[in-house]
């Protein structure tokens, strides 16, 4: 039976998701991933810093009672210009509260940060000890960094997502971001063995 028959027979409530092969269970996610968005992404991200405090935490968990498989929260992005920190510091928001009479969304909330850097190769997010430490990444052990400077005096990167939230201001300062979105709350699984912290998923669109 190929993908698409077995999406059929799910769709049909004849098949259960879990009994789908791989490529049809990859397929239904992708689906997914473009109703809950509104857009096809073009790239997708898990935020940074979601475990700062417990607040954030608390943000995200009561958030993720709106979302289905088909169904998200929006999401808020923008520079935070006066960090002291991260002079490429981009904060996400999102909200709390849906209206059902007003139909607006409300409560917004700072849950995080698009992260300092992330692996071309197997798109982890990497904080900024991570990129100072090793010229590998600490999953995939992919090389991040070239053995040569660039035209700043840093290590080169191999790609401009390594230093990811540079990468991200320059793209919406030249107007190449169109959308946002929160493609989805999940139990980030990034670390091995973290069952605990909730994370958010990205989604941006850019624009052609």
């Amino acid at each position: 039976m190929n993908p698409l028959e077995e999406i059929a027979r799910y769709k049909a409530k004849t098949a259960r998701f879990v009994d789908l092969s791989k490529e049809a269970q990859y397929q239904l996610r992708f689906e997914w991933s473009t109703q809950r968005c509104g857009f096809t992404p073009d790239l997708i991200f898990n935020a940074s810093g979601v475990s700062a405090d417990r607040s954030r935490q608390a943000v995200l968990s009561q958030a993720s009672k709106y979302i289905t498989a088909t169904t998200s929260v929006p999401i808020r992005a923008y520079r935070d210009r006066e960090n002291k920190y991260d002079e490429y510091a981009i904060v996400l928001e999102i909200p709390r509260i849906y209206d059902n009479i007003s139909g607006n969304w409300e409560g917004w909330e700072r849950i995080g940060f698009v992260p300092r850097g992330r692996c071309p190769f197997c798109e982890r997010t990497l904080t900024g000890p991570q990129l100072d430490k090793s010229d590998q990444c600490p999953s995939c052990n992919g090389t991040l960094f070239l053995n040569e400077k660039d035209e700043k005096g840093q290590k080169k990167a191999c790609h401009p997502h390594v230093r990811f939230n540079q990468y991200m201001c320059q793209s919406m300062d030249d107007g190449k971001v169109e959308r946002w979105a929160c493609e989805n709350i999940v139990v980030n699984d990034e670390i091995p063995g973290n069952k605990s912290n909730i994370g958010i998923r990205v989604a941006i669109k850019f624009s052609t």
